[in-house]
């Protein structure tokens, strides 16, 4: 299933897909991106919006935020495209 796909079985509207911000969390990073795993000023801004409380969701006490992905073949592991920042959360006791 392709991620058009995906986003269309969940009902989002399809007719802003290039523009909805999509990303992932893998290996103690956090990639944001859209349309086909592109970048702009409005990605930028929703990584540094968002990369904190989504670190925080994770549980992950330290990441690196990217933006945009390096579009390689299927099957191999792909990389990001430009480095932001790092982050650093405080562990909650639970």
């Amino acid at each position: 299933m392709t991620h058009y796909e995906w986003a269309q079985s969940l009902g989002l509207p399809m007719n802003c897909f290039d523009e909805i911000t999509r990303g992932f969390v893998n290996d103690g990073f956090i990639v944001f991106y859209k349309g086909n795993f592109d970048y702009d000023d409005k990605i930028i801004e929703d990584a540094n919006t968002y990369a904190g409380e989504i670190a925080k969701y994770c549980k992950l006490t330290s990441a690196k935020v990217y933006v945009g992905m390096k579009i390689g073949k299927i099957g191999e592991k792909w990389s990001p495209n430009k480095y932001l920042f790092s982050i650093e959360t405080e562990k909650e006791n639970i």
